[in-house]
């Protein structure tokens, strides 16, 4: 027969649900276990969505079995070769402009260069730490702790049938289940405790990658001026030299 604590303690696992319906752990889990729980989920949906919007900004291709990490060609490289071919073959009769289109063609693939640089960078040390977590990790997580709600109910289903028939059977398979699910408790415990540097890992990624896109705007723009500042000598030149004829 089930007695007055037993029952007392089943009356405030309910009440504790009917509190907080939403409440994804066992109602006899501690508070923090449940905090450190919606945690997880929170920054899953986070961590998803940079992982997500990576994958389309730094512009680079899957690896294949056969083939290593490659970057698109990006506009820049385009526009470069672009101006490069019109420079050498010389399609423009106005003389002054092939100097500028050389310019313009080595700039842009300077700038080229560093953002697939960068963008390498990024991918190797940004979005695929990010992206292991996200397909990897925390489906293993969320299946630690599944085995862990399972084994609760079952462990709290045998245990009250025990109370109810007492015997010896009975007994040694709710203490088994208990142990079973203490030791999974425990490793849940530890994974959403690891979490915490896992967390502060990513924040470390993401700073990293803002740190690199400055830096690269930071480049564009030195090589921008500089290329502006050579333009301008050869259209002095060459206006110099019309004036003198």
């Amino acid at each position: 027969m089930a007695t007055t604590s037993s029952v007392r303690k089943s009356v405030e696992r309910k009440n504790k649900s009917k509190e907080n319906p939403d409440r994804e752990s066992p109602p006899d889990y501690p508070d923090d276990f449940e905090q450190e729980v919606i945690r997880l989920r929170a920054f899953y949906v986070v961590a998803e969505s940079v992982v997500e919007s990576l994958g389309s900004f730094i512009r680079v291709l899957e690896p294949t079995p056969s083939a290593p990490p490659q970057t698109v060609q990006c506009e820049l490289k385009q526009l470069a070769l672009c101006c490069e071919k019109i420079a050498h073959n010389q399609i423009l009769e106005e003389a002054p402009m092939i100097p500028m289109l050389q310019t313009t063609s080595d700039v842009m693939m300077n700038m080229s260069k560093k953002e697939n640089g960068t963008n390498q960078e990024i991918y190797d040390r940004v979005y695929k730490p990010l992206k292991s977590w996200v397909d990897e990790d925390y489906p293993r997580i969320s299946k630690e702790l599944k085995k862990c709600y399972e084994l609760h109910t079952e462990m709290t289903n045998v245990a009250a049938d025990a109370a109810k028939k007492p015997n010896p059977v009975k007994t040694v398979k709710a203490e088994q289940l208990k142990e079973r699910h203490n030791q999974q408790f425990r490793i849940c415990q530890k994974e959403l405790e690891n979490m915490k540097m896992v967390h502060k890992h990513q924040q470390y990624c993401l700073k990293l990658m803002l740190d690199l896109e400055y830096t690269l705007h930071g480049y564009c723009e030195r090589e921008l001026d500089n290329a502006c500042v050579v333009m301008m000598k050869s259209f002095e030149k060459v206006a110099k030299e019309t004036k003198e004829d």
